[in-house]
């Protein structure tokens, strides 16, 4: 069985706005706030366990109530505050992305390096498809855009020896829900994500999945290989949506302010 691709991240609740009245605002210390860590410096990424399965508490909690399902997109529920103007917003700083397990994980054992390659990678793909339009910078300003991403709904699994590219998670690369016995399963990926202004205030926030194009056989390892084109996918889609929202494209964007 083929799997429909679904679409788009965080900057999909940059474009056409999912509400026009926003709700008040989140604030840096409801939600962590940006600090001045870059990803080409970060710590080991915070690994949490979510509050339920469909609400990981990456997002403040009454967020999730106000996220809408997009139209024509699949997988993908957003809200941004549509009364900000980000004209004049060329510099992003990227929070180190953080990672979420499912409520009561069966395997707590997820190593390090697996975590560090899937949250560096993830993150890496973001900075790269930005540039070099937006300026990515290591601390927070009063011109910058702070953008927040979690991996979510992992599922650790048990690392088989001697495997150097197997990410052993369960969920972040799940197996088709209604396959069975011999039936190929698919990678899949989930996501929370965040864009806040300079003083904290959210102005934009989704969730979303996407399954990847490649059908792959029962038990056969999963590899960074079959996420990376989903983070790529996502990463790209954000600065798309970001230029849209801001009136600009390629070349154009450091000129409208």
């Amino acid at each position: 069985m083929k799997y429909a691709i679904s679409a788009a991240l965080v900057i999909a609740a940059l474009a056409a706005g999912c509400q026009s009245n926003p709700s008040p605002p989140q604030t840096m210390a409801q939600t962590g706030g940006p600090d001045s860590r870059s990803n080409l410096d970060a710590p080991p990424p915070q690994v949490k366990v979510a509050v339920d399965p469909a609400r990981s508490g990456f997002l403040p909690m009454d967020m999730y109530d106000r996220l809408q399902p997009l139209q024509q997109v699949e997988g993908v529920k957003a809200w941004r505050d549509t009364s900000r103007d980000l004209r004049g917003y060329t510099k992003i700083l990227f929070q180190p992305t953080e990672v979420y397990l499912t409520p009561n994980p069966e395997y707590k054992g997820l190593p390090q390096d697996a975590l560090l390659r899937m949250t560096s990678d993830f993150q890496n793909a973001f900075v790269s498809a930005v540039q070099p339009d937006y300026t990515v910078v290591d601390a927070p300003g009063p011109d910058v855009l702070v953008v927040r991403t979690a991996i979510t709904g992992v599922q650790p699994a048990s690392p088989k020896l001697g495997v150097t590219d197997f990410i052993p998670v369960k969920a972040v690369f799940n197996a088709a829900r209604k396959a069975s016995g011999n039936a190929p399963k698919v990678a899949e990926m989930s996501g929370e994500f965040e864009v806040m202004m300079p003083t904290g205030e959210i102005v934009a926030a989704a969730t979303a999945t996407r399954k990847g194009d490649s059908r792959l056989p029962q038990g056969e390892d999963i590899t960074w290989g079959d996420m990376k084109s989903i983070a790529d996918y996502w990463a790209q889609s954000f600065k798309n949506r970001l230029d849209t929202v801001r009136g600009v494209s390629g070349q154009n964007v450091g000129q409208a302010q």
